[in-house]
């Protein structure tokens, strides 16, 4: 599918328009100075495309205006999963702990049989250390289970049908990072199994979508970036820089990358050395 072009300003000197593709993009900058939310604003009421964002951090005013949606949680509990939401309490690779996660997972229908299988395999086991790791996998997902239960399910987020130029926003401020990636996660899986023609902004990709570890939107996110191209459906990212945001996410299809900076964001815009890819 061919990305639509969008105005973004106009070459300094010149004047010569300047067009680019809609595609797989991260924005980096300094927090508050740069511009890359307002850049994302602009490019998605251009593009004229649904859109959907996520506002994560208190007091911050990204897409203040925009039409606000309640949270969107679908539950998986495959070991997968469960090994994503550890990890990300744990802010660290779970790679040691999969046996037993495995184990806690098999056969469960919900998070809470996986928490409920998780004690009995801990009652059952003779060995200390099976003991020990059954009781914090247990633990880590009481930190979370209780924020899902205030999430209400719903079979689809509430966005706007293909075509229908829409910035919808879910407010996930009263929810902790762990709950925060989780919903990240059911969305951009919805938007990669359902939708066409969306642009999805993932804020602090570097937060979120980390380099050196897996999260539960990390692994969403990078299914979109590989495969969502193909019906028109890309990310948008956010991030102070490059380090420490898993480039595997935008880079593995054709992508785009933006260096706003306070000067050229406050005067003129993105200058035409801005996007490249």
């Amino acid at each position: 599918m061919s990305s639509k072009l969008v105005r973004i300003g106009f070459e300094v000197g010149t004047g010569k328009p300047v067009d680019v593709p809609i595609s797989h993009t991260i924005a980096t900058g300094q927090t508050q100075m740069a511009g890359k939310t307002t850049a994302f604003e602009g490019l998605i009421a251009r593009a004229g495309l649904p859109a959907i964002a996520f506002r994560t951090k208190r007091g911050e005013g990204a897409f203040d205006g925009s039409r606000v949606i309640a949270p969107y949680f679908r539950e998986r509990c495959d070991w997968q999963f469960v090994e994503s939401i550890v990890g990300a309490v744990l802010r660290q690779g779970m790679r040691f702990e999969r046996t037993w996660i495995i184990k806690a997972s098999r056969n469960c229908d919900s998070l809470a049989e996986v928490r409920r299988r998780a004690r009995n395999l801990m009652n059952a086991s003779k060995r200390g250390f099976d003991r020990d790791l059954y009781m914090l996998i247990g633990e880590y997902l009481d930190l979370v289970l209780p924020m899902l239960e205030r999430i209400p399910r719903a079979p689809r987020p509430d966005v706007s049908a293909p075509g229908a130029p829409d910035l919808a926003v879910m407010d996930l401020t009263a929810f902790p990072l762990e709950v925060q990636m989780l919903v990240l996660h059911s969305t951009m899986n919805w938007v990669y199994e359902h939708a066409r023609s969306m642009l999805t902004v993932v804020p602090e990709s570097w937060e979120f979508v980390p380099q050196k570890r897996d999260s539960p939107a990390k692994i969403a996110a990078i299914a979109l970036a590989r495969k969502g191209a193909a019906l028109g459906n890309f990310l948008l990212s956010t991030a102070r820089t490059w380090r420490g945001s898993r480039r595997r996410s935008c880079g593995s299809a054709a992508s785009t990358s933006w260096a706003c900076s306070a000067s050229a964001t406050r005067s003129r815009g993105p200058s035409t050395t801005s996007p490249r890819g």
